[in-house]
């Protein structure tokens, strides 16, 4: 095994080309690359975190296209949005109503804090 650029360094400029060809076809170069090559892909804990991150992410997204033509509909009939309390308006009934064939929005509505409250909307 070739160790001169681990233990002692390497002092000949002259050969340096060749001695690296050399070093680079070595067992000790061609594991170290390999322990880099490992470190630098996506660790068990980063692929954990997006996998689990993707899942909120796509319920959100698919329940915001259920949101996104909910109003479009209401829009196009000419429906006002709000009634006289917030459960009571036409939006908050169709999202209701579309809860049930829709999962994502079932899921995304029994959030504790919804984006469709008076509070998150005057923010």
């Amino acid at each position: 095994m070739n160790q001169t650029f681990v233990e002692g360094g390497f002092r000949d400029s002259k050969n340096a080309t060749a001695a690296f060809e050399k070093h680079s076809e070595s067992a000790c170069h061609r594991e170290t690359v390999a322990a880099c090559a490992a470190l630098s892909g996506p660790s068990v804990v980063d692929t954990l975190l997006c996998v689990h991150c993707e899942r909120p992410q796509a319920t959100s997204s698919d329940a915001l296209s259920t949101i996104i033509s909910s109003v479009t509909y209401l829009t196009r009939q000419g429906l006002a949005m709000r009634g006289h309390d917030e459960t009571s308006g036409n939006f908050r009934q169709l999202l209701a109503l579309r809860s049930h064939d829709v999962k994502a929005l079932n899921d995304f509505l029994k959030r504790p804090k919804l984006f469709t409250s008076h509070d998150i909307q005057n923010e």
